[in-house]
Order: C-alpha cells, then structure tokens, then sequence
C-alpha cells in the first residue's frame, strides 16, 4: 500500500466505529459527515500526488542542468585542447612541425626587418635630398625638347656703352684663348673641355654676387626698396656656382690652377666693383656680352660629343653627377650630355636677364618674377611687353655711361 493510501485509512478509522468488521465501502450507515471524509481525503491525496510530481520535475530538471553543465565542461575542454594544439603547431610529428614553424616564423621576421630598414634608409635619403635642397636659392629647370634646338645669339651694339662692353669682353676671351690654344674649329677632348669649363665659371660666379651686394648696400644706405632686382643678382651667382661644383665632382684641378684661378678672382672681382660703382648698366651690358660667348663655347662642346671626333663623345653615354641630377631635377639615367645642354640654357637665361637690365633704368622695377625660368627663343632681347625707363631713355639718347 502507498502512503497516501495508508494515510486516508487512517483518517477514515478515526471517523468511524472501531467496533466495525465491515469495508468502509460497503457500510450502511455512511452519513453526511462520512462523505466529507471521502472527499477530504480524495483532495489529500490529489495534493499528495501533484507535489510528488512536481519534486520529481523538478528532480529531472537538476539532473538535466547537470548533464548539460557537464557536456559544455567538455565541450569547452575539447575546445581549449583544440586551440592549444593550433596554437603550439601540436602535430603526430610534434617536433618537426615545432621546427617548421620556428624556421617560417625566423624567416618572416627577418624580410619584415629588412623591409623595415630599407624604407628607413628611403626615408633618411629622401630627407638628405629636401635637406640640400632646402637652402638652395630658385633656380630653373628646362625641357630639354626645347633647349636642344637652343642656338648661339648676337645683339648687335647700340651706342658707345655697347661698343666699350663687346669690346671687353672681346679682349677678355681673345687673351684666354691664346694662352689655352683654343680655336672655334678645333676639338678638344675631356680634360681639355673640363680646364676651360671650370676656370671660366670660377670667373663667372663673381659678376652676380658684386652686383648684388653693392645693390643690397645701397638699398641699406639709401633706406628705400631695390625693386627686385638683388634676388636676381644672387639666383645668378648661385647658378654659377653650382655649374662649378658640378664640373669639380668629373675633374680635381691641380695645385697650379688653383693659383691661377686665385689670380683671376682677384684681378676680376676688382675690376668689376669699381666699374660697377661707375656704370651699373655698363656691367649688365657686359656680362650680356659674356653670356653670349659663353653659349657659344658650350654649343662648340655639344657638337665635340655628338662628331665623335675626340674622347669626349663619351659623354653622351656617362651618368650624369648626382649633384647635378638633383640640382636640374633630371631623369635618373641623365648623362653628362644633358648636363651640358642645362648649363648652356643657363648661361642663355643669364645673358637675356643682364641684356634686359642694362636697358633699364637702375630704379625700375625687375620684370623677371622669382623662380622662373627667363629663356625666350631670342634670349638677347629683353621680354614681350618691356617699355624701359624714362631714365634709361635720356641715357640712351645722350649716349652716355
């Protein structure tokens, strides 16, 4: 019997006379208060039965949250063996695979810290290149299309001025020529060629650098502007420069040309700032004139290189210097040919410049903008548009310094 049963017979057997054989079932005196015991107890064990139930629920739930805690125990455990065993590279060769990954692992470091040197060695040439670059005064660069059908130009002499400046320079070169034994018609080769390059613009550095510092004391002395022309002056003098300093990386001279270059300076230098102090305009004419020669002479070495009839046709094929690769902005397989070609656009540029600033007046307005290249197709003519001075007319028409 369960123990609900048990408990409803005993609350019957209080309900009823002990002295009773018979089945409470089949009794015949079953009253009111009788069946109130039957349904008290019917209730009870309905009660009964659905706490049993519900504790059994709830029993069956514990046991299934048990089960599910531990199959997610091994489920995670699985999983972290899994990972571990991805991660440590764990293999039926365990060994050979640690070695395998060890020796990739080696060899990608090593690329990464090779490409991490060569972009910093990029990086720190790249800056050395802006930090050269930075100090430099503007200079022009050309296209080359244009400046290889450059040819040499004359501006015939108006007025005593002109005479006396073309008649310098004309002396200046002649005396040169004679102590080198150079001839128009005659080809020399590289060593030849880089003497009278580097000994010519040893020279030609000082006329820019003179005629702008005594501009730039002027203006100090008379405390008023210089109308632009002192950046000019000193873009030419720089341009000379690093002509110079291109030359110097193809040939050392020797310790008897530097004597003779020391020479020059010191003759030239002074014959120029005390003419310069007397006729400025005079000076410009002058250097236009030099200028003139000096395209001339550069043209005579390009078709050295391109006749083939010394060693220097070489250099239509040897690297230009990288200074001057930098300098000019040309393209990396630049030659030395090219070089020669920008220095000889340079000299026309500065020959244009000094011819317009000797038909100008000393106080007018420098019509050249900074920075930009000064090379139309006649470069001995002053530029489209230029109307000279009141003051430069009146000099012009009495003919005077």
């Amino acid at each position: 019997m369960c123990a609900v049963c048990r408990r409803a017979a005993g609350l019957l057997k209080q309900h009823l006379p002990s002295s009773s054989s018979k089945s409470i079932f089949s009794h015949p005196n079953l009253n009111g208060k009788s069946t109130d015991v039957f349904r008290s107890a019917a209730m009870i064990s309905s009660s009964s039965m659905m706490q049993t139930r519900s504790h059994f629920t709830a029993r069956n739930n514990t046991t299934k949250e048990e089960e599910n805690q531990e199959a997610m125990k091994r489920i995670t455990t699985r999983n972290f063996h899994s990972s571990s065993f991805a991660a440590s590279g764990v293999s039926t060769n365990t060994q050979a695979e640690k070695k395998r990954f060890s020796a990739e692992a080696a060899a990608t470091s090593t690329e990464e810290q090779m490409e991490a040197e060569t972009d910093l060695t990029k990086k720190e040439e790249t800056k050395m290149k802006k930090s050269a670059q930075s100090y430099m005064l503007a200079h022009p660069t050309y296209d080359f299309g244009f400046i290889e059908q450059l040819k040499p130009k004359h501006r015939p002499p108006q007025g005593a001025r002109d005479y006396v400046s073309m008649f310098a320079v004309w002396s200046a070169r002649k005396g040169f020529d004679t102590i080198t034994s150079y001839s128009h018609d005659k080809s020399l080769t590289k060593d030849q060629w880089l003497f009278r390059f580097i000994f010519l613009e040893t020279v030609a550095g000082i006329p820019g650098m003179v005629a702008g510092m005594l501009r730039h004391m002027n203006s100090l002395r008379l405390l008023r502007h210089d109308n632009g022309w002192i950046h000019t002056l000193l873009e030419e003098a720089e341009n000379e420069r690093m002509h110079l300093m291109t030359f110097l990386n193809m040939k050392q001279p020797s310790i008897f040309f530097r004597a003779g270059v020391l020479a020059a300076q010191g003759v030239f230098f002074n014959a120029f700032f005390f003419s310069y102090l007397i006729s400025p305009r005079t000076c410009h004419r002058f250097v236009g004139y030099l200028e003139e020669e000096a395209v001339r002479t550069y043209t005579h070495a390009l078709n050295d290189i391109d006749s083939g009839g010394t060693d220097a046709r070489q250099w239509a094929k040897e690297r230009a210097p990288k200074l001057a690769i930098e300098y000019w902005k040309m393209d990396e397989d630049a030659t030395i040919r090219d070089v020669l070609l920008a220095v000889r656009a340079d000299e026309a540029s500065h020959a244009h410049v000094n011819h317009t600033f000797s038909s100008m007046g000393t106080t007018q307005k420098n019509p050249f903008v900074k920075g930009e290249s000064h090379l139309p197709e006649n470069f001995v003519e002053p530029p489209p548009g230029f109307v000279p001075s009141e003051e430069n007319r009146v000099a012009k028409d009495a003919d005077s310094f």
